[in-house]
């Protein structure tokens, strides 16, 4: 085992093409701009800040890192939480650096010296976190029974607790996302008893309204269980992982606009995520490949190693970043990577 001391970085140049896809279409290529090491847990968390000028990285043992995007220097290191970053953020000022954690907090730190602005101390487990410019909205779960409980997180204030429409009898929350403006949340929902399938919960964040997605009739044997949800920026489109295939809603105010589309991919997906314009959406399975669709065709238009997770798009959407969560590969599990996507 490599052993680092803490507080080290270092930073890695590259200038790699990974990948240009041959076949018909446009492709995409992705090249390795950054590597950016100085984590000593696994890297479960990345964003960019609102100008993509900097990008901030979580991992397990509760360390948050701020990076330069220009030239891949580390800008500031700050303890957390005690426990895993789950999400990190910016403040739509980009101001704060926004962390939540599994040890129950909602933090704020200054992006100019590190220092913590706020707390705010939650129940249940994080699932799902939304900041906007002028709402942050936090969803937790608690189980058994499924409690989903929406927060303001400016506040402190509890807002309400949702109503499970997919089940009358005890369920648990597998995986939860907003919609950008807030207004909706979805849910990934499967009951305590056999057999174990997901239900796609909708719900209005201001109300009660609550209902299911239609999936298609018969699924193939393994989509039953979706693990992973994401809301397109405009909030026009949802993407749902199940085991080797990603389903892609267009959604209108709550209302299905299509019949659902299945994208193939070959592995169980750790994170989904769309571009700032809507034209694309990026998944990376727990094997550390990345496969890039178009939206809404989901037509394939790129894929490479990035050896782990998660993503984030850059708000400019020239820039993807990874953070590294493969398990086998010691050198490579704590690195964070930025990639710049070329059309």
């Amino acid at each position: 085992m490599v052993q680092r001391d803490r507080g080290v970085s270092s930073v890695v140049m590259l200038m790699l093409v990974v990948v240009t896809l041959s076949g018909c279409g446009h492709r995409i290529t992705a090249t390795l701009v950054h590597s950016l090491h100085g984590h000593e847990g696994e890297v479960l968390s990345v964003a960019f800040s609102p100008d993509s000028s900097l990008l901030a990285s979580g991992d397990a043992t509760g360390m948050i890192k701020l990076w330069r995007v220009d030239n891949g220097s580390e800008v500031n290191t700050i303890k957390g939480h005690e426990g895993e970053v789950l999400f990190v953020g910016f403040s739509s000022d980009g101001t704060l650096i926004i962390s939540g954690g599994s040890d129950q907090t909602l933090k704020g730190w200054r992006v100019t010296d590190g220092s913590l602005s706020w707390v705010f101390e939650y129940t249940g487990k994080m699932k799902a976190m939304l900041v906007a410019s002028s709402k942050m909205l936090l969803a937790t779960a608690e189980s058994p029974p499924s409690v989903v409980t929406l927060w303001d997180a400016l506040t402190g204030r509890e807002i309400r607790t949702l109503k499970d429409p997919c089940w009358a009898s005890d369920s648990s929350v597998l995986s939860m996302a907003f919609t950008p403006d807030g207004k909706w949340i979805a849910g990934s929902v499967v009951p305590k008893q056999l057999p174990l399938f997901s239900c796609v919960a909708l719900w209005k964040t201001g109300d009660d309204f609550a209902k299911s997605l239609p999936l298609p009739s018969s699924l193939p044997f393994g989509l039953e269980i979706i693990s992973s949800l994401a809301f397109s920026p405009q909030g026009r489109f949802l993407a749902a992982e199940a085991l080797y295939s990603v389903i892609l809603w267009r959604i209108e105010e709550g209302i299905i606009k299509d019949w659902p589309k299945f994208l193939a991919h070959t592995s169980i997906a750790y994170t989904l995520t769309f571009s700032p314009d809507e034209t694309l959406l990026a998944l990376c399975d727990l094997d550390g490949f990345v496969r890039i669709w178009k939206v809404p065709s989901g037509e394939e238009v790129s894929s490479f190693v990035a050896d782990g997770c998660p993503l984030a798009f850059a708000p400019n959407g020239q820039l993807l970043a990874s953070g590294s969560t493969k398990q086998e590969q010691e050198n490579t599990k704590k690195t964070v990577k930025i990639w710049r996507l070329s059309r």
